[in-house]
């Protein structure tokens, strides 16, 4: 069975040459838009980076996904204050 989530990840897989010509600042004035597309662009370029940054503590699973959750959770709530996007890489 497939969820929409999938599918929706599917989409913006085939649009990917389209999202890589917009920029991450661009894509956190959408987000604090309200556009979901662009959250889910913006959670596909840097979870990678984010999982990877938590891993590196050595945390239990279990805590690395709730650390991850928080990282997401405070870019929503403060991408107002991001002073330079592109910093958003590391």
């Amino acid at each position: 069975m497939i969820t929409m989530q999938q599918v929706r990840r599917e989409d913006l897989r085939e649009d990917e040459s389209e999202w890589s010509q917009v920029s991450v600042g661009d894509l956190l004035q959408r987000a604090r838009e309200g556009d979901s597309a662009s959250w889910e662009e913006i959670v596909r370029r840097y979870s990678s980076v984010v999982f990877a940054t938590v891993r590196s503590f050595r945390l239990q699973d279990a805590d690395v996904f709730g650390a991850v959750q928080m990282t997401w959770l405070r870019l929503a709530g403060n991408s107002h204050r991001v002073e330079v996007p592109e910093a958003l890489a590391g």
